[in-house]
């Protein structure tokens, strides 16, 4: 039996004051290596006898004068009647603060306090004899949308504890999550924001949800190009609203001479910046009527859709120059952007064991020697016969992320390792490739390519390389 971790029981909520009292949320910080697997046991504790290092959550119910059901556990419920202005925080150097509505306010880093409102705005459709949106064509009744939500009428739930922080509020056909995590990884880089989306009883009803700050970014923000790379994009007010809006597979930000603010999506979804300060995130569209391109119906299949969300604010360093090159057409991500959006885009993965099955429960696996720096990234891996060889071999496509160290906080830069110039040493990096041959090969692996003269390679930003580890025939 290994050492005891840290860890936060908080509830499940299942109605607006109900707590479950079968099911519990059990939160706590996992370390693993790449490409690794640690095992961790989960053991029931009875009669409330509670570990010292097992943490039972805060509970603050607001706006509401009804206590939830005991639920064992949680019996210290606070409860108050009205709503009032609150912030959560998990570790020094981040915090949010909330306004009476439960919807976000600002955000802080360092000593630094950044404005960021949040809200939710409709989009409608024109009216019957002109174009109308549908499945292919964006076409809001009016240039500025209705913002919705702006009561203070929803029971905010206020969730703190040693591992996370969250605040929950139910919106019409939204369920409206924030997340603050304690962790020294990259999950606990930014706020996490969760929608869970039904807008299934609406008619001609578009979502947005849309963040205005202070952030002096003019007309231009970025997004990225299917993961890979940042363009900046430019708003014309001359152009109608759908003129403007982009793309966004996984990333964009706004920025200034001191502040940017990145929006990490786990989805693709489209995304704007309508004015000066701000980024709008489309959430779900629901049409009847078909836009005449082709699909010949509206937009009527809507399900339940979770979002998954994460926002980065960093300032700038003084005296650094993002880019050498004045008004280039590109941007790059930061330390804490890159790692955030990997955080979305590749969770960890939880595997649970059948009962019945026999499990090392002191299992630990670790094929690297060392781990990547943040800006190299391994794209695939994967084990196939060789061509023109014997048995198989280890397919590995590497990439080398730009990062932009103009954006990063001493403390974050100090946690989180940049290569060398791209420079890693491949016979280093694996633990079972002592008398293997390492060659060059196409990405797609479809022949061996020559030797590679040294094992220490160099990538420069946005390279993709194929390596192939094999051994040769005897």
């Amino acid at each position: 039996m290994g050492q005891s971790v840290q860890c936060q029981i908080s509830p499940v909520w299942v109605g607006p004051v109900a707590m479950s009292g079968a099911r519990y949320e059990l939160s706590f910080v996992v370390t693993l290596p790449g490409f690794g697997l640690n095992t961790y046991l989960i053991h029931s504790v009875y009669n409330n006898n509670l570990p010292e290092s097992v943490y039972l959550a805060n509970i603050t119910l607001f706006n509401t004068a009804i206590p939830p059901s005991n639920v064992p556990g949680f019996a210290d419920v606070k409860v108050l009647p009205s709503t009032q202005e609150f912030s959560i925080t998990q570790r020094p150097e981040i915090s949010a603060s909330f306004s009476k509505s439960g919807l976000l306010k600002a955000i802080k880093i360092g000593e630094t306090t950044v404005p960021v409102h949040l809200e939710f705005v409709k989009y409608g459709t024109q009216g019957i004899g002109h174009h109308r949106s549908g499945a292919y064509l964006f076409i809001p009744d009016k240039s500025e949308p209705d913002p919705i939500y702006m009561n203070n009428d929803r029971t905010i739930h206020l969730v703190t504890g040693p591992i996370l922080s969250r605040v929950f509020i139910q919106l019409p056909h939204v369920k409206h999550t924030y997340t603050l995590f304690n962790s020294p990884g990259s999950d606990g880089l930014g706020l996490h924001i969760s929608n869970e989306v039904d807008i299934t009883e609406t008619q001609n009803f578009e979502l947005a949800m849309r963040l205005s700050t202070n952030i002096a970014s003019g007309d231009q923000f970025f997004t990225d190009l299917n993961g890979l790379n940042m363009i900046k994009r430019q708003r014309f007010p001359k152009l109608p609203t759908q003129a403007n809006y982009y793309p966004l597979p996984a990333a964009g930000y706004i920025e200034d001479k001191k502040v940017r603010l990145t929006v990490i999506t786990g989805q693709p979804l489209g995304a704007s910046s309508m004015a000066s300060g701000q980024f709008e995130i489309m959430q779900d569209r629901r049409l009847m009527q078909d836009d005449r391109r082709g699909l010949e119906q509206g937009v009527i299949d809507n399900l339940l859709t979770n979002h998954q969300f994460m926002l980065v604010l960093e300032k700038k360093k003084q005296s650094c120059s993002s880019s050498p090159v004045p008004n280039h057409p590109a941007g790059i991500l930061s330390i804490g952007g890159l790692l955030a959006s990997e955080e979305l885009l590749h969770p960890l993965v939880a595997m649970h064991p059948h009962p019945s099955s026999d499990i090392d429960y002191n299992g630990h696996f670790s094929p690297l020697r060392f781990d990547l720096p943040v800006d190299l990234s391994i794209v695939n891996l994967r084990v196939f016969p060789v061509p023109e060889g014997a048995g198989k071999g280890v397919g590995m496509v590497l990439h080398r992320e730009p990062i932009d160290i103009c954006w990063s906080e001493e403390l974050i830069s100090s946690r989180f390792n940049i290569s060398n110039n791209g420079e890693i040493n491949l016979t280093k990096f694996f633990n079972f490739i002592e008398d293997w041959t390492i060659s060059e090969a196409p990405l797609t692996f479809s022949n061996v390519g020559p030797s590679l003269k040294s094992p220490t390679i160099n990538l420069c930003p946005h390279q993709l390389s194929a390596i192939l580890f094999h051994k040769t025939q005897s």
